[in-house]
């Protein structure tokens, strides 16, 4: 999803969501599964074409967080892989509702540029 709005006629901001959710993917000569993987990612960027300091500044910022659970659980699992059949199965009395595998990562950054443009010539700082 992408929105955006032109503050002025030389200011603007656009903000994009993604999402991506997998459920239940098996993985062909792996030991684990993945029950789940969600991923949601935002981005925010402005950019002012006549800035008082510049000929332009372009700022973005970013938030994404990934989180997804697996096991070993799978039926399957223990009918290819006889090998690891201790290791991928759980006692029958076991009341562990745990996966062996999870993960819930978060990270967040950002970065602005400023242009000048004079005699042909153009610098910038910052990022490219």
């Amino acid at each position: 999803m992408a929105i955006g709005r032109d503050l002025t006629p030389d200011s603007h901001l656009e903000f994009n969501y993604l999402r991506l959710d997998q459920t239940d993917v098996e993985f062909p000569g792996l030991v684990f599964d993945m029950r789940y993987l969600v991923t949601d990612g935002y981005e925010l960027k402005y950019l002012h074409e006549t800035p008082a300091f510049a000929d332009q500044f372009h700022a973005e910022v970013w938030y994404n967080r990934t989180r997804f659970e697996g096991d070993t659980l799978n039926a399957s699992k223990n009918v290819q892989m006889r090998s690891c059949r201790p290791l991928c199965s759980r006692p029958a009395e076991s009341t562990d509702s745990r996966s062996p595998m999870a993960m819930d990562s978060r990270s967040a950054t950002g970065r602005n540029r400023c242009t000048v443009l004079r005699d042909r010539t153009m610098w910038r700082w910052g990022p490219i």
